[in-house]
């Protein structure tokens, strides 16, 4: 984890199915034993902690990507698991899930039935880190409110007031391919979808 906070947070993935992951157990340094894990995107997740309310999902969210961490979530019956990208990791046993198997999409446990990763998302704890401008995207006559962050522009979607109907777009979005950035303001969550093709005005 970095010692300084960092100006804008690193990018989270929402997971919905077992088939976009692996368990798996794995050996971190400093440490002599082994991490429940999921390996996903070419990388390994280590277990977090398992959160049942939403709003408590989000602001952990914010609180690791701000300190230089990459976040997981998987939704299980019973709550949030919350997953951290572990970048020196091994695996426990030369039997264990190969990191080199997801590098190109996802897979289940067995490694077939590959299909297509969630886009990364952000959560962002306020505009600071963002300029608010309009934008014109192809196939609409009006131009459409937006923001620009880190050389990418995002259409505004909606105001989300409710945490849990901001982790259901984030994932759904997510699932579709899109890239979505949540700015976390006094009224909720302002959700943004990427426009790759936009032009800024």
């Amino acid at each position: 984890m970095t010692l300084q906070p960092l100006s804008t947070p690193l990018s989270c993935l929402f997971l919905t199915s077992s088939s976009q992951y692996a368990a798996c157990q794995i050996n971190v340094p400093d440490l002599k034993c082994s991490l429940a894990a999921i390996a996903v995107e070419g990388q390994y997740y280590s277990f977090f902690r398992l959160v049942q309310d939403s709003d408590c999902v989000l602001s952990m969210i914010i609180r690791l990507s701000y300190s230089g961490d990459r976040v997981a979530v998987t939704q299980k019956p019973n709550g949030y698991g919350i997953w951290v990208n572990e970048p020196e990791a091994t695996p426990r046993s030369a039997k264990a899930i190969r990191v080199s198997d997801f590098s190109e999409g996802c897979a289940n446990a067995d490694g077939n039935n590959r299909v297509r990763c969630p886009a990364p998302s952000k959560i962002l704890k306020s505009t600071d880190h963002c300029k608010q401008l309009q934008i014109q995207v192809p196939d609409l006559d009006q131009p459409v409110k937006a923001i620009a962050h880190e050389g990418q522009h995002y259409s505004f979607f909606r105001m989300e007031p409710d945490p849990e109907r901001v982790i259901t777009i984030l994932t759904k979005t997510a699932c579709r391919g899109d890239e979505t950035i949540a700015i976390k303001t006094a009224n909720g969550y302002a959700i943004c979808v990427i426009e790759p093709d936009a032009a800024p005005l």
